[in-house]
């Protein structure tokens, strides 16, 4: 398990059943997955740590490509740089985010974005437009909040009796141990 990442699969439903399972008991498949679990829980600080945060603060850029397709046809795609901050506030049950997106050509874009319990909105920053949150879209925002990787790991470690080694697998270049539960 040195030098390997985890890569949790997070199933909506019992589906995990259906997944193939590494050969062997499906016992052996839960008690890898769980030492892999741990693993991971261990990687990120232990259980303790992981138990402790309350809201994680984040800023990073990069290049996207453009949605859509390039403005011309048959030439590379286009992209744009993005610089995104945000928060999630695990006691709270709510986040907020702003994004900065400058493409090649035309203006720059400033959106921040605000979950708040049950409801949540969009604010453009260039044009001061406020834009509330369909419920959908809060729904999606929510579960989001749920994918962040501390939150993930303690959610897995609360469905242990689910967890299923899947084996390892190859993704960017790296080796991972890839487990799943049911959510």
């Amino acid at each position: 398990m040195k030098n390997r990442r985890v890569v949790l699969l997070c199933l909506v439903s019992f589906s995990a059943m259906a997944l193939p399972v590494r050969a062997g008991s499906a016992a052996a498949a839960q008690k890898e997955a769980l030492q892999v679990l741990e693993a991971g829980i261990k990687a990120a600080g232990g259980l303790e740590a992981l138990q402790s945060v309350k809201s994680i603060w984040r800023a990073g850029s990069g290049t996207a490509y453009n949605q859509g397709q390039s403005l011309r046809p048959d030439e590379p795609l286009t992209t744009r740089s993005l610089e995104v901050t945000s928060l999630v506030d695990f006691a709270g049950r709510g986040s907020f985010g702003e994004t900065t997106s400058k493409p090649a050509a035309g203006p720059a874009t400033r959106t921040r974005t605000v979950l708040s319990g049950e409801s949540g909105f969009g604010y453009n920053l260039v044009m001061k437009v406020v834009t509330p949150q369909t419920p959908g879209a809060v729904a999606a925002a929510r579960a989001a909040l749920r994918r962040d990787p501390a939150a993930l790991l303690l959610l897995a470690r609360s469905r242990a009796e689910t967890l299923r080694s899947l084996g390892e697998d190859t993704i960017g270049g790296q080796g991972h141990h890839v487990i799943s539960f049911a959510d």
